[in-house]
């Protein structure tokens, strides 16, 4: 069962601007030293940039980085892909945890075009480069995309993941997946 993902390709294009990724995800061990380490969760082959794609992830910036939680993709029209990243670093592979990322560039705040909670709290980011106002990105393009991997990259999840959820067209908050029980996490 080792590099299993799974793939769609959608029969019409969906909101390219606005969408929430969500899911539970259980981390099977840290890579070793060495090599990036990725690990997909979700992305996309972008159609129009062959060779690009988009991808959330948790990556180590090879070396002995330990794992963020990681978005980037290949830009339309852009010299510089968008590539952020959580300043909080993930070492516990013991537990499982809520994932949930929101993709809207229609905010008008640049902070929150992009945004990522693990567990309902809110992850401090850091950015490479500014995601524009009302930017299309690969996903929802009518292109292969998949669960548990990063496309063409041999970086598919290890680990497992269940109650995954991809929300075309909204920005939607972790209150909308779960509740939280003080001192239990995410229910």
């Amino acid at each position: 069962m080792a590099n299993e993902y799974l793939q769609r390709t959608p029969t019409s294009a969906g909101n390219r601007k606005v969408w929430t990724w969500s899911g539970w995800i259980k981390i099977a061990g840290l890579p070793t030293t060495g090599g990036s380490g990725d690990r997909g969760l979700f992305s996309a082959v972008l159609a129009t940039n062959s060779g690009a794609d988009a991808a959330l992830r948790f990556s180590r910036d090879g070396g002995s980085n330990p794992f963020q939680l990681m978005w980037s993709s290949s830009r339309y029209n852009v010299a510089n892909d968008e590539s952020l990243s959580t300043v909080p670093v993930f070492r516990d592979t013991g537990n499982w945890m809520h994932v949930l990322f929101i993709r809207n560039t229609p905010a008008s705040s640049s902070t929150d075009r992009v945004r990522f909670y693990i567990n309902g709290i809110e992850q401090e980011k850091t950015e490479s480069n500014a995601i524009s106002l009302n930017e299309d990105v690969g996903i929802n393009e009518v292109v292969p995309h998949a669960i548990g991997d990063h496309f063409g990259q041999g970086r598919a999840f290890q680990g497992e993941m269940f109650d995954v959820f991809f929300v075309d067209g909204q920005a939607l908050t972790p209150d909308v997946f779960g509740f939280y029980k003080d001192g239990d996490g995410y229910i």
